[in-house]
């Protein structure tokens, strides 16, 4: 990289931080610039002893032989392992010939005689399932960022497949759930559910943007194993209430963070390496042939970038700090359209004569507006859609509080024999209060239906659809149902 933009950027990272921000006193690579991976490895806080570490022991039971060596290498490294603490038999993916049998039973209580292969293939996992169970229990979650020997250290190239493993895990424990369900053993059933929540709590201290995004996931195959236990008629009334306890746990919120940190520091970080003109930075970031010159351009002034890159983010923080959901997504709905509009006046930039007519303009105008552009160019390429990580994430909290008043509408059902006429009738024996749907502002809908009860949200749409859904989200209600005994 080059020099000359490292206090540009620690400018701007100083501008943006707040008090007790890791950004602040930024660690330095040997040119000046700021390196960001030593910052991000820096917002985790102390690296715990391995034998606390519950990553260690999941990348321990795990079957890495599909991992980039390089990076397996750098990894252990970081962690101080060897190939010698790795030991049989590993968690494996499936083999591709029990997809069908995989993905249904996913999808339900299950027999080992309706999918034979799929139960070959679990027992078989079992021994490193028990070992992930006891790395499940250890107290700390920290993985760091490494880069492969001879690769640039940039964020965006930091690969981590290791989330995408996690999510595998979620799944064979999910299944060996629904199959316990399928042999009425709900207990056991209950257990392994429990196991997926604390892996999702685990992921959740993750502050990569992904990983917040793979913990939510987990998160809702817990909260499905959990519904499905809900509505079968062996769940006795104290494992309902285990489940409402579960339920009504306050989910992990590292959402803004991943974003007004990492995301922010990885935008910053691209910005670094692409002003730095390294072609074989341009073909590991994938860069389109018409973006790159614009970054040594003359007229592109690095400080201006940097500020207009930390004003997008302080803009869409601001929106996902709002008390207000609905307005929040209003908001977002602005930032998206002026991003598209920006995005699209910048390819002018590319056009035939683009620059030309910019160098015809007076200074300051003329740096201005080619910096302008060329940052617009950026990030069109490269910054996230953040609002969707943004609505996924209130879906998600929203469904857990329909799911925790299904469990009440359950419990008062079995006691009272009959479904409540309204969710008044839960509180406060059954809940303390009614949970709100942050996307209307007014408590989650009720509607007893033939089938059985409904408790949704209106949706990000915020359109009251009676309780339907389509398969073209965001247009459709988040229902809950329960079935009838």
């Amino acid at each position: 990289m080059i020099a000359s933009l490292a206090p540009i950027l620690a400018v701007c990272m100083a501008i943006s931080a707040a008090a007790g921000d890791p950004s602040a006193d930024p660690p330095l690579h040997d040119d000046g610039c700021i390196n960001y991976i030593k910052l991000y490895n820096r917002s985790l806080g102390e690296q715990p002893a391995n034998k606390d570490n519950a990553c260690i022991g999941l990348l321990l039971a795990s079957n890495l032989s599909d991992w980039d060596p390089a990076y397996r290498a750098a990894l252990f490294k970081a962690f101080g392992l060897t190939d010698t603490d790795v030991h049989e038999p590993l968690f494996s993916d499936h083999d591709e010939s029990i997809q069908d049998q995989y993905d249904a039973a996913l999808d339900g209580p299950w027999t080992d005689e309706q999918y034979p292969q799929l139960t070959a293939w679990l027992d078989a996992q079992e021994p490193a399932l028990k070992r992930i169970e006891q790395a499940l229990a250890r107290p700390h979650y920290y993985l760091p960022l490494v880069v492969a020997e001879g690769e640039k250290p940039v964020i965006i190239t930091s690969i981590m497949p290791q989330l995408g493993q996690w999510r595998v895990i979620a799944r064979g424990f999910k299944l060996r759930a629904f199959r316990a369900l399928g042999r009425g053993d709900t207990a056991e059933a209950w257990r392994n559910a429990e196991l997926i929540f604390v892996l999702a709590r685990r992921v959740y201290e993750d502050r990569m943007i992904m990983g917040q995004v793979i913990a939510t996931s987990i998160n809702s195959m817990a909260t499905q194993v959990a519904a499905a236990l809900r509505d079968d008629p062996n769940t006795d009334a104290i494992l309902l209430s285990a489940i409402a306890k579960q339920l009504d746990c306050e989910l992990p919120d590292h959402l803004v963070e991943a974003v007004d940190h990492i995301e922010r520091w990885s935008m910053l970080d691209m910005l670094a390496w692409c002003t730095s003109g390294d072609p074989e930075v341009y073909k590991r970031l994938e860069a389109p042939a018409f973006i790159t010159p614009c970054f040594t351009d003359p007229l592109f002034d690095q400080q201006q970038a940097a500020k207009e890159v930390n004003a997008r983010f302080d803009r869409v923080v601001a929106v996902m700090r709002l008390p207000d959901v609905s307005q929040a997504l209003r908001e977002f709905t602005d930032i998206d359209n002026e991003h598209a509009t920006n995005s699209n006046q910048a390819i002018a930039l590319t056009e035939p004569g683009g620059r030309q007519r910019i160098q015809q303009l007076p200074e300051p105008q003329r740096g201005q507006t080619y910096t302008k552009l060329a940052t617009d160019l950026f990030l069109g390429w490269l910054m996230p859609s953040l609002d969707g990580a943004y609505k996924k994430e209130w879906e998600i909290r929203i469904i857990r509080s329909a799911h925790r008043v299904a469990v009440a509408v359950v419990r008062y059902q079995r006691e009272h024999g009959d479904w409540p006429a309204s969710l008044d009738d839960l509180v406060p024996q059954y809940l303390d209060a009614l949970p709100t749907d942050a996307f209307s502002g007014d408590p989650l809908i009720y509607r007893r239906t033939a089938t059985g009860p409904i408790i949704y949200s209106i949706g990000t749409d915020g359109v009251d659809d009676g309780g339907t859904t389509t398969n073209s989200a965001p247009y459709r209600d988040l229902v809950v149902r329960i079935k009838a005994p």
